[in-house]
């Protein structure tokens, strides 16, 4: 799929199913084999996914769930609200699971708490994942610029890739190239959590890439854990020309300016001309971004609301957030109502016997909203 630089305007998944339902894979392309998607821009919509209750291996993308086996993700930009909401999403904003296969100049950015996490998320990919020998797994020339909200309930994020993993059968997860500016706040007791990658395995390499959180609860490094081989590789101070905190070494070019650093290492590729440069940006954002396709953050919030009830699974309370709630109530699988709030965005779920049950939210504009929660 070749999207010659058109923009998509209106991109909608919101999907939640029943405990009893079968999950799957999910993007704008549900799985890649040997395939090719490129060169677009998703410029508004929503991409909310809240629906694996039965746990299982599935992941979900805003462009592509599972891209595997040489497949190629390039050039392709999302600016939407995003992230997964419930249940055991596994959730990249480019890429779920990214097996045996290449992203590269690829961007997820939406400053305004636009990046939702539930339980795990990547920045750009998920899971990076070399397997059986078969090829390398490489997220190279990324980055990622938005607000992450992370529910008590998450376990791990990277600002590029959450996983990047190799069974050590000959192949190699790389992470090459890439910033993550992370905004807003990461809550929760996250088991891995970093601003590049959450968990560097043995065996995988992240090169020349950069990261910085902001107003995070809890500290946060570059790694939540970093059992591979990390390369120049350093924090950034968002202002200015976006200075780094030590000077990395990129070929002959040391440097203490992202920007710069970023250039040089496209510029000693044997074909450059695959990725895409940069450019400095300064206000508002102090951020690097591509020399072609991208002149701003996107600001959607009007085509969507960005609802989130957590925990989910609940055993106490549970709240809601993106919204100004009226009045909640719960109904359990019979359809009778069990419990009743009104001008509160917390509900007790305490006493009520294990399952699935619906929680009906209108707002204060009297706008009607359903989400499932399991209580266990």
């Amino acid at each position: 799929f070749d999207g010659g630089g058109h923009t998509i305007d209106g991109l909608y998944v919101a999907y939640n199913s029943p405990e009893y339902d079968p999950a799957f894979d999910i993007g704008m392309f549900g799985c890649l084999k040997h395939g090719t998607v490129k060169d677009f821009v998703v410029n508004s919509g929503l991409f909310v996914t809240g629906h694996h209750l039965n746990g299982g291996a599935f992941f979900d993308g805003c462009l592509v769930g599972i891209s595997d086996s040489l497949s190629v993700v390039d050039g392709c930009i999302v600016k939407i609200r995003a992230g997964s909401a419930g249940g055991d999403d596994q959730f990249g904003s480019i890429v779920g699971l990214n097996r045996n296969s290449v992203v590269r100049n690829c961007a997820y950015c939406y400053g305004d708490n636009g990046y939702l996490v539930s339980r795990n998320g990547g920045g750009i990919v998920y899971h990076n994942l070399s397997e059986g020998g078969y090829a390398d797994a490489e997220v190279v020339n990324c980055f990622f610029y938005g607000s992450v909200k992370g529910s008590y309930s998450a376990q791990s994020f990277g600002g590029i890739v959450c996983f990047n993993e190799s069974d050590s059968q000959g192949g190699k997860a790389v992470v090459k190239n890439c910033f993550a500016e992370v905004l807003a706040r990461l809550n929760g007791f996250m088991e891995y959590k970093g601003s590049v990658v959450g968990y560097n395995m043995k065996g995988c390499v992240v090169e020349n890439c950069c990261g910085h959180i902001w107003n995070n609860y809890g500290q946060a490094g570059l790694f939540g854990d970093n059992q591979g081989l990390a390369m120049e590789c350093a924090e950034f101070v968002p202002t200015g020309p976006c200075q780094l905190e030590t000077n990395v070494m990129v070929g002959s070019t040391s440097t203490d300016i992202m920007v710069d650093a970023l250039n040089a290492w496209v510029d000693m590729q044997e074909s450059p001309s695959i990725y895409k440069h940069w450019k400095p940006v300064y206000e508002p954002y102090y951020i690097p971004m591509f020399e072609d396709g991208i002149e701003a953050v996107g600001e959607n919030g009007e085509c969507a609301v960005l609802l989130m009830v957590y925990p989910n699974p609940a055993g106490g309370v549970v709240r809601i957030e993106g919204v100004e709630a009226d009045e909640v109530r719960v109904y359990n699988a019979l359809g009778q109502m069990v419990k009743i709030v009104r001008g509160t965005n917390e509900i007790d779920l305490s006493g009520l016997v294990d399952g699935v049950y619906l929680v009906r939210i209108r707002d204060k504009e009297g706008r009607i909203f359903m989400e499932k929660v399991m209580v266990r």
